[in-house]
């Protein structure tokens, strides 16, 4: 059968620092971080609401334009692909014209020596 206790090492590895602790115990870490969890989501949600409803930028909540601040690349990014877009469509519309196009019968041989 076993013991509810053993031998748990509290600080340095010396028998004069061991203790007898439970080796359960009623609150462990996850306790406290669920504890914790509580208020800080309270917190985070408070400051992702805004005050008086409006959409203007100074009435809109401190975490919500922390965010607006990093939310430009996707703007930049849309042009950018765009513009990435018409140039493939250019080269496609470009290289069917050289293919498409008949070769020239003469062939230039002179030599501008």
């Amino acid at each position: 059968m076993q013991d509810d206790y053993s031998m748990v090492s509290v600080g340095d590895s010396s028998d004069a620092a061991r203790a007898i602790l439970p080796k359960t115990t009623i609150h462990q870490r996850g306790f406290y971080f669920v504890i914790a969890a509580l208020p800080l989501s309270f917190a985070i949600y408070k400051f992702s609401r805004s005050s008086d409803g409006s959409n203007a930028e100074s009435a809109q909540p401190w975490l919500t334009r922390i965010l607006r601040r990093y939310d430009n690349w996707s703007n930049s990014w849309a042009d950018r692909n765009s513009l990435h877009t018409k140039m493939i469509e250019q080269a496609g519309h470009d290289r069917n014209l050289f293919i498409n196009s008949p070769p020239s019968p003469l062939v230039d041989l002179s030599f501008p020596e």
